[in-house]
């Protein structure tokens, strides 16, 4: 209630209704009652003409609730991305991506409100937590991409500030192949040179322990993220964009560079300039990707930085690849693993007609080294008849073996072949999501396990905070159940009806269903709240839907592992 003056004809009051505290079932329906007594007593909607009502009267409504708060963002624009840090504020706070005013937006979990933003660079899409270790602690710490630059920004959320911007490579591709001149019957060699884009567009974060430990390696933390296309790349890669990761506390200690951890401070770990970046083609590699093959339609990576070139792969090794599958479509989403260990990609696309590929990134596997030096072909039939393996007479090229090899993105292609919308991944990357038509669940070998039927054309999903089940197994604690417990087996999906439905990601059934008010229609994020209740935050067309889920048990079992 409210003590009104008297003096003024109209008068507008906003109340908090705090249902909250008295409703935990949704939806549910309430009438609500309002009235007014003046200072004679008299009570009810027509108190104020003097005459008592019989029997008092109240202005009523009927109204549903459903969960959730919705906040509108401070100074408008839009969301590209968020995710959720737990370690600030009673509760957490959630950090929104707005690519229209070249910020992020900082929400505070407990009090449901936006509390700050932070300036970044231009047009700001991915964002990920910087990893502490590969159990799940992350510093106070975000990377940015900045899509409107070449570059991510590396930002303290604790004290609201940019710390550094980290520019990011020019990776510039030839495809290598020889022919015979007509004129002296001497082998050539003919190179198309490709330059894609470098503006960086989703992001996921992973890092590698030292010594066999779980704490992050201080030279170790690595960005893997998504390019954004531009036209300008030739028809054949028009409109394609690139995968690509980059240690962002590597150095160079040949120019005195001190490796920079998030807070600008010097690290005390060297790492060589190949431990710097890395250009995805290992998905790509067709036939014979071993170094003695002699294969003549090879690829060459070249990493830029200022006026620097680094050879990272030399077509001298025989590397062939599918020139189609080296690139990616518009829109490939990067997510990382809550244990920072693994990286899941997605592979986006704009047209009805595209399908597109999954691809994982182990982080803790290392990168290798191969060394080749000069290969002798026969000039009449082509074979190679001198093969020189001196190492460091060309240099090494060099292959992540963290990387899906193309037969098992083919293997996906194969069992789903639909354009890809969303994607998730679980704590300790041993579960995949893709949402299309369909969600379809992969394993960490990219095997599809399942399907769950929401072909919604709204695409926000993420999966129970504590889900660490291995796709294909749901059962008793172990190495790739975690705690076995059915209930965090579960993933939230939205609906274009307004709803959260939690799903199995064994029995691939509907288990529970969420209403709130409006639709999500950009990513939805799961966290888990000191409390240890499910907290969901969505983007919709009005702003950002706060959810705390009620407690949802599992009517599926967990079988033997």
């Amino acid at each position: 209630s409210v003590q009104l003056s008297g003096t003024n004809t109209n008068e507008e009051v906003t109340f908090a209704m705090r249902l909250d505290t008295i409703v935990s079932t949704f939806p549910t329906q309430l009438i609500l009652r309002w009235f007014g007594i003046d200072a004679a007593g008299n009570r009810g909607a027509k108190s104020f003409d003097g005459v008592t009502a019989v029997p008092p009267a109240a202005k009523r409504d009927t109204i549903t609730v459903v969960a959730g708060r919705t906040s509108e963002l401070p100074m408008g624009g839009w969301v590209a991305d968020g995710i959720v840090n737990r370690n600030l504020g009673a509760a957490g706070e959630v950090y929104l991506t707005n690519p229209f005013l070249d910020r992020v937006e900082v929400f505070d979990i407990a009090t449901r409100s936006f509390v700050g933003d932070i300036p970044v660079g231009a047009q700001p899409w991915g964002i990920a937590l910087w990893p502490n270790d590969t159990l799940g602690a992350n510093a106070d710490t975000i990377i940015v991409a900045n899509s409107g630059g070449t570059n991510v920004s590396i930002v303290d959320v604790r004290n609201r500030v940019q710390r550094r911007r980290h520019d990011l490579p020019n990776f510039v591709i030839d495809f290598v192949s020889t022919e015979i001149d007509p004129e002296t019957g001497f082998i050539q060699e003919k190179i198309e040179r490709f330059d894609f884009s470098d503006r960086p567009q989703f992001v996921g974060a992973t890092c590698r322990p030292t010594g066999g430990g779980t704490n992050c390696a201080a030279d170790s933390v690595i960005v893997t993220y998504s390019t954004t296309p531009t036209i300008d790349q030739g028809i054949e890669f028009a409109e394609k964009g690139t995968v690509r990761w980059e240690n962002l506390t590597a150095c160079e200690t040949a120019v005195g560079q001190d490796c920079l951890g998030p807070d600008l401070a010097p690290l005390t770990g060297d790492e060589p300039d190949s431990a710097r970046s890395h250009f995805f083609w290992e998905h790509s590699t067709v036939g014979g990707n071993d170094p003695g093959s002699g294969l003549v339609d090879t690829l060459r990576v070249f990493a830029v930085r200022g006026r620097t070139a680094e050879t990272l792969l030399y077509a001298e090794q025989g590397i062939m690849v599918d020139r189609e599958a080296l690139a990616f479509e518009d829109t490939t989403f990067v997510r990382n693993s809550g244990n920072f260990a693994r990286v899941f990609v997605g592979e986006g696309g704009t047209a009805v007609t595209d399908f597109a590929r999954a691809m994982a990134y182990d982080a803790q596997r290392h990168v290798g080294e191969w060394f080749r030096a000069t290969i002798i072909f026969d000039t009449t039939s082509l074979v190679p008849l001198v093969i020189d393996t001196i190492a460091g007479m060309i240099g090494p090229s060099f292959i992540d073996q963290g990387v899906s090899p193309g037969v098992e993105m083919s293997d996906f292609i194969s069992n789903t072949a639909i354009p890809v919308r969303s994607i998730g991944i679980n704590f300790n990357g041993m579960t995949h999501l893709v949402r299309a038509d369909s969600i379809y669940v992969l394993n960490d070998f990219l095997k599809l396990t399942g399907t769950i039927g929401s072909g919604a054309l709204n695409y926000g999903m993420d999966l129970n905070f504590d889900h660490a089940f291995r796709a294909n197994e749901g059962g008793t604690p172990g190495t790739f159940s975690g705690t076995g417990d059915p209930d965090d087996r579960l993933l939230f999906a939205a609906t274009d009806d307004a709803n959260i439905v939690a799903f199995d990601t064994f029995f691939y059934g509907e288990v529970a269903n969420i209403p709130i008010r409006d639709p999500i229609i950009g990513p939805l994020r799961v966290a888990r709240l000191p409390s240890g209740e499910q907290f969901v935050v969505g983007v919709t067309e009005r702003g950002v839907v706060t959810v705390i889920l009620p407690s949802v048990t599992n009517i599926f079992p967990a079988p033997p592992r």
